[in-house]
């Protein structure tokens, strides 16, 4: 096996913050975990996620699982050390079943 995992995810809660085909893209798309990433988050390189409005937002809970998109448009999943809250739009997240194939990915 070369290591390749697929991570089913729920749209939301923010998605309406991204163009029509962000999510499409994320769910079509390989992505890779970064070297920069640990417990609080994987940093995913792959291709980039396009905001419609931005992609900064007013402080809101973060739970495990989501997956938040800075600026840079390259998605930010949130691991098991994660901030309790965050200030970027969140397109997904993981769902549970699948946290700990995720987690693997590493």
């Amino acid at each position: 096996m070369d290591g390749a995992r697929v991570v089913r995810v729920m749209a939301g809660p923010q998605d309406d913050r991204f163009t029509a085909d962000a999510l499409a893209t994320l769910t079509a798309a390989p992505y890779r975990v970064a070297v920069q990433s640990d417990r609080i988050g994987f940093r995913l390189e792959g291709r980039r996620l396009t905001h419609r409005m931005g992609a900064d937002i007013i402080s809101d809970t973060t739970p495990v699982g989501s997956l938040q998109v800075p600026a840079s448009g390259l998605p930010v999943l949130l691991m098991a050390d994660h901030q309790t809250t965050g200030g970027y739009a969140r397109l997904a997240t993981v769902i549970s079943a699948d946290l700990g194939d995720a987690a693997q990915a590493a």
